[in-house]
């Protein structure tokens, strides 16, 4: 245990010999525990925190598959006919959205949402 307190007041001394150096490394140290604080707060709300909904490990995403896109959309005619099936016997909710931004007025202020 000496020995680490003596090589701790060398440290400090070396330190205050040089303070321009050691502002440095404690700016460099903060700005990495910041960034890594920030990208690990980031991937746990979005990554590892289950969706606030009931039953999150059973919802899927319904579209259709053609030449040109992966994943397509579903059009409206579609989306009623797959809630109207469910409703008839299985068990299960459906909804629908289309991201698509618009422009909406909240207290005399245009902002754009989506």
């Amino acid at each position: 245990m000496t020995a680490f307190l003596r090589e701790l007041r060398l440290a400090a001394r070396a330190l205050r010999r040089a303070p321009a150096f050691a502002l440095v490394a404690v700016a460099v140290v903060a700005v990495g525990v910041g960034a890594n604080v920030l990208v690990f707060s980031l991937a746990n709300a979005l990554l590892l925190r289950p969706l606030p909904v009931p039953d999150a490990d059973e919802l899927v995403r319904v579209g259709r598959s053609t030449r040109g896109a992966r994943f397509g959309t579903v059009s409206y005619p579609e989306y009623r006919e797959l809630r109207d099936a469910g409703a008839a016997g299985a068990s299960l909710d459906l909804i629908a959205h289309h991201p698509n931004s618009a422009i909406l007025t909240a207290g005399g202020e245009p902002r754009p949402t989506w």
